[in-house]
C-alpha cells in the first residue's frame, strides 16, 4: 500500500511541475506580446490590433494554465476592426 502512495504522490508531482512549467511558459508569451504591442508604431492600426489580439490570447493562456481542467483554446476573429 505504502507503494501505491508513494507512486501516486510522485505522479502527483510530476502533473504540479507540467502545470507550472505551462503556467510560466505562458506568462513568458504574454509578456513577449505585451513588449511587442508596446513596441508598435500606434499609427499602424492593423500592426497594432493584430499585436493586441496575440497579447489578450496569451493572456487568456496564462489565466486558463491556472485552471483544472484547462479550458479549450480561444480563437478570435482576425482583421480590421
Amino acid at each position: 500500500m505504502a507503494g501505491a502512495a508513494g507512486a501516486s504522490h510522485k505522479n502527483n508531482r510530476r502533473s504540479d511541475v507540467k502545470l507550472e512549467n505551462a503556467l510560466e511558459q505562458a506568462r513568458f508569451e504574454a509578456s513577449r506580446a505585451h513588449r511587442q504591442y508596446d513596441a508598435v508604431d500606434p499609427e499602424n492600426r492593423l500592426v497594432a490590433s493584430n499585436l493586441e489580439r496575440r497579447w489578450n490570447e496569451r493572456l487568456l493562456h496564462t489565466a486558463a494554465d491556472r485552471l483544472e481542467p484547462p479550458l479549450p483554446p480561444v480563437a478570435f476573429p482576425v482583421g480590421p476592426e
